[in-house]
């Protein structure tokens, strides 16, 4: 089900579905690892900013507990996953 596409026409409301061609299937598969690849990137670069927020947080003299009320457990998602 996954290397398929589904078309519907919405003036006559009839679906059509076919596998994806060897062309649109290796798209597909381009994005899904380019999507993985800058989701591992987000999240490197968010845990070295969470570790450049904590290095401050105790020069300044905060208690870990003071740090941890300070750094948000996880970063809220536009997209959901689904």
């Amino acid at each position: 089900m996954l290397n398929k596409i589904t078309i519907t026409d919405a003036t006559t409301n009839t679906t059509i579905e076919r596998e994806m061609t060897n062309e649109e299937l290796a798209a597909r598969n381009a994005m899904l690892e380019q999507d993985a690849l800058d989701k591992a990137e987000a999240e490197g670069k968010a845990q070295e900013l969470k570790e450049l927020k904590t290095s401050a947080y105790e020069k300044l003299g905060l208690t870990p507990e003071e740090i941890e009320a300070l750094l948000p457990t996880r970063r809220p998602s536009l997209i959901p996953n689904n």
